[in-house]
C-alpha cells in the first residue's frame, strides 16, 4: 500500500499529521465524489484503526481517495510539535 503522509500547521503552532490514499489510475470511479476525510475518535491516530483500513480498501476499490488525520490530543496524551517545540495536548 502506497500513501503520502501529510500534515499542516493550525493557527497556533501546532503540526497536524495524516496520510492520503488515492485510488489506482485503473479504478473506475463509482461514487460521486473524489475523496473522503477520515478523523479518529477521541484516543485514537489515523494510523492503527483498523476500521479505517477496511474502509478506505472499499472506497479505494470504488475510486474514491481517502485522507485519514490526526486531531490534537490524539492516542489519549501526545506531544505536538510546534514552532516553539514540543507541547502537550
Amino acid at each position: 500500500m502506497l500513501v503520502d503522509l501529510v500534515q499542516t500547521t493550525t493557527r497556533d503552532g501546532v503540526r497536524l499529521d495524516g496520510m492520503l490514499q488515492t485510488a489506482a489510475p485503473t479504478a473506475a470511479q463509482v461514487w460521486p465524489v473524489d475523496g473522503l476525510c477520515c478523523v479518529h475518535g477521541t484516543g485514537g491516530n489515523f494510523y492503527a484503526s483498523t476500521l479505517f483500513d477496511d474502509f478506505a480498501a472499499r472506497c479505494l476499490e470504488q475510486g474514491c481517495a481517502v485522507l485519514r488525520v490526526n486531531t490534537r490530543g490524539h492516542d489519549g496524551i501526545s506531544n505536538a510539535l510546534t514552532a516553539k517545540g514540543g507541547r502537550r495536548l
